[in-house]
Parts: C-alpha cells; structure tokens; sequence
C-alpha cells in the first residue's frame, strides 16, 4: 500500500542559467547536474529504511566522489542530490526556473528517480524525473513576494513547502477546475504515476471494494497474474477471478490475452486491467465462442469502478486522487485540477 505522504513542493534550476530548460520542456523531464555520481536508484530504493542512518550513509558516499569539497560544501550539495533522488516523490510540485526569461514552470513529478546513461536529447544530465506541465512561461513577477524571494535561492534544488498554499493557489489560478470525461485522462495520469507494484496493490484494494476478497499474488514467478479474488455467490458457491494488471498506456494485445487464459483452472475466470485499453483482436480474442472468456477494464472503466467506490478508498489513495465529490451523474459528482 502507498505510505500516505502530502505532497511537497520544490524550486529548481535545470541548468546554469536555466541552460537545459527547453529540453526539459519538450522531454516531459527535469534533471540535475552532478554527472561524476554514478546510478543513484539502489539509494531511491532504500528510502523505506531508517532515513537518519541513510543520510548518514549518502553523505558518506557523496563525499567519497568529491573529496575536494570541504565538509561543509560536501553537506549542501549531498543534501540537494539527496533531495531529488529520495526526498521528492511523485505527485510533488517543482517550480522550474527560467532566470534570463523571469519565467517559471509548474510541473507535477510523475515518476521515480531515472537514471540515463547517455543522453541523446541535448540535455546532458544523468539523473533525471519524468514530469507532467501543469503550465509553462508563467510570470515570476505576479507571485507572491514571499515565494518570489524564495525562488531566488542560489541552490540547485530547494524545498518551498512553506509556500505551499501559495503554490496551491497558483496552481487553482492556472488550471481551473477539471470534471466530465475530462476527469478520466487526470485520474489515469495520477494512476500511471504509481510504481508497478503500488498500481497491483490499488486494483487489489479497489477490488476488494467490489466484493472480492483480492489478495496480490508474489512479485516474483507469479506467470503472469498479479491478483487473485475470490467472490462468495449468496455463500452458495464461489468464484476465482486471476487478474493481470498493466500500468502502461499502450493499448493491451492478443499475446497479454493468450498468456493469461494459459494461467486459469477449470474453474477460475480471467480480468485484465489496464490503464489504456484494448486492440480489436485482443477484444475478439477475449470473447471468442468456446473459450474461457476474459473480462476487459479499460482504463475508462477502471476510473468509473474507482469513482464507484471513491468514499470507501483508503485515505492514501484519496490523497493521491485529490477529487472533490458533487452532487451530479458519475463523472459529474468529481472535480480535480488539469
């Protein structure tokens, strides 16, 4: 399950004199300097640990790679490398700096820490995050002059959660409200923004919702089923439900559809989830006549289950989600920001 954290907010620079912003831009990323550290996700990977002996440890490393940096310097600059690799998650909010433009760039992070050994994008920093634009060429100019005090920091990367109900504010101001069909595509991206395992553990959880009584199955040689449910029918019998789950947005094939009926039991039944949707010969495939037919969820659907249950998520998923429930049809009763 997903550790429920609120979301923090961060300036950046992405390159001197906002030098890569425009690769950033078009590469739906942002990056950071500090190409002599090595593949930093081994450290992403272990923010579940004690994060006082990790720091520990990071410093440690840090200035293994620098020897020449005083301690002093070593500190900063280990603490900002530290704070994009472990301290921001996805679904925080960066203000990108644009200095020579007195622009600003609000981004929401969509993915974990990357790391890309050879850049081909015109941007040569390693260590990099997948974002999402909420708006570009903002003016610095009409913030607040608190938060525009602070995003003159000399630093790289900085915390600005102390503006947050500012940045939140702007946010409001930029985006507008979203709801209708339009909710779909926001829920969907909030859902791809989820590690693989994560996404498993919602659509077990958002099953168990339904009615089923869905357990994760081990990540490790599962032969491709990720949940197993089981549904008791007025307790006069009940039914196994093999689910595969696919976080990705790429419409789901006939191999995913053959490879999955290969896993049922005579007398188990098939779903299969995923956030995009499905080809023509994976749907004809699921139904054919004289086959075990497989149940589709598209991600259309998956978001209705999910508007469905919404006041019965657990507080972490509502949190992630950030909807507002009205009084209106389905798709109506929601709000959230583009």
């Amino acid at each position: 399950m997903l550790k429920h954290m609120p979301r923090r907010y961060w300036g950046l620079s992405v390159g001197e004199a906002a030098k890569y912003v425009p690769e950033a831009r078009r590469g739906n990323f942002i990056a950071i300097g500090w190409n002599e550290l090595p593949d930093l996700k081994a450290w992403a990977q272990r923010e579940g640990q004690d994060q006082k002996r990790l720091w520990e440890e990071f410093r440690v490393f840090y200035k293994l790679r620098y020897p020449s940096d005083t301690l002093i310097q070593s500190g900063i600059q280990a603490s900002q490398v530290w704070s994009f690799v472990i301290g921001m998650k996805p679904g925080d909010i960066v203000l990108v700096r644009e200095s020579p433009k007195k622009k600003l760039h609000v981004a929401q992070v969509a993915g974990a820490y990357q790391f890309v050994a050879a850049p081909e994008d015109g941007c040569e920093y390693r260590h990099r995050r997948e974002v999402e634009w909420i708006r570009e060429d903002v003016d610095r100019d009409a913030l607040p002059e608190g938060l525009k005090t602070s995003l003159r920091s000399l630093l790289t990367i900085f915390n600005l959660d102390k503006h947050r109900y500012a940045i939140e504010e702007l946010i409001e101001e930029l985006m507008g409200v979203v709801t209708g069909d339009d909710l779909v595509e926001v829920v969907l991206r909030r859902m791809a923004g989820l590690g693989p395992p994560q996404f498993e553990d919602f659509v077990g959880h958002l099953l168990g919702l339904a009615g089923f009584s869905a357990s994760v199955t081990q990540r490790v040689s599962d032969k491709g089923v990720d949940i197993i449910g089981t549904l008791s029918a007025a307790g006069l019998a009940e039914i196994t439900l093999n689910v595969q789950v696919k976080r990705i947005r790429s419409n789901v094939g006939i191999p995913e559809i053959l490879q999955l009926r290969g896993t049922l039991g005579p007398d188990e039944h098939a779903a299969f989830v995923t956030l995009a949707g499905f080809t023509k010969q994976a749907i004809a495939e699921a139904q054919a006549p004289g086959k075990k037919g497989i149940m589709l969820i598209d991600g259309e659907m998956l978001v209705d289950m999910i508007l469905e249950h919404y006041d019965e998520l657990s507080e972490e998923y509502k949190e992630l989600l950030k909807l507002q429930k009205k009084g209106a049809p389905l798709r109506e009763q929601f709000a959230t920001l583009r």
